[in-house]
């Protein structure tokens, strides 16, 4: 069973990893609400926590950004226009302390 907080820590190290441990998770039951405020939020506050505290620089949120890019592509249609915001408005804290980063993209549409 995958244990929520691997999806997270895959997140603040920006690996692909996270997208296949998304799958699993929703081959195990586990919803798409759960997945995004327990794994997908809970990455992306660290992370926030991480480059405020410099431990992290622009490359590194670059590499998150890829990381939950494919997470929410492998939730697909499961994801609520309330549960994209929400992940958005973190990409947004994010871009704010980014001075110099481009607008992110969550994903193509």
């Amino acid at each position: 069973m995958v244990d929520l907080s691997s999806i997270a820590n895959a997140i603040v190290r920006g690996k692909k990893e996270a997208a296949r441990l998304v799958t699993q998770s929703l081959k195990e039951g586990i919803t798409a609400e759960r997945i995004i405020s327990e794994a997908i939020e809970a990455g992306l506050e660290e992370v926030e926590e991480k480059y405020q505290r410099h431990e992290i620089y622009l490359p590194e949120v670059l590499l998150v950004k890829r990381a939950v890019e494919g997470c929410m592509a492998a939730l697909g249609g499961r994801v609520t226009v309330e549960l994209e915001e929400s992940v958005k408005k973190h990409f947004d804290k994010l871009q704010g302390m980014c001075v110099t980063c481009r607008p992110i993209k969550l994903w193509n549409k």
